[in-house]
């Protein structure tokens, strides 16, 4: 664990993804390392701010608000949840 989150007191918050943690995460469907020819058919899954969820990749590859891949979804799956500009 960082020793900075440990001196800030945040290390039941933050500093490791586990269950009940805060994280800013990208979920992507494949390892974009593995294939760097594949890198521009990389799409993102699901992001989470602050550990909370704000957005998921229907499987139909759309998103919840019927944007594509492509589109604009900022914030698609939880209406309320603050998104960072």
């Amino acid at each position: 664990m960082d020793a900075d989150v440990r001196a800030l007191g945040l290390a039941d918050e933050i500093g490791s993804i586990e269950p009940g943690k805060r994280a800013d995460l990208v979920v992507l469907d494949r390892d974009p390392r593995a294939d760097p020819d594949q890198l521009l058919k990389t799409a993102v899954d699901s992001v989470y701010l602050g550990g909370e969820e704000v957005l998921r990749r229907e499987r139909d590859g759309s998103s919840p608000d019927g944007t594509s891949p492509g589109g604009s979804s900022r914030g698609a799956s939880s209406p309320g949840a603050a998104v960072p500009a």
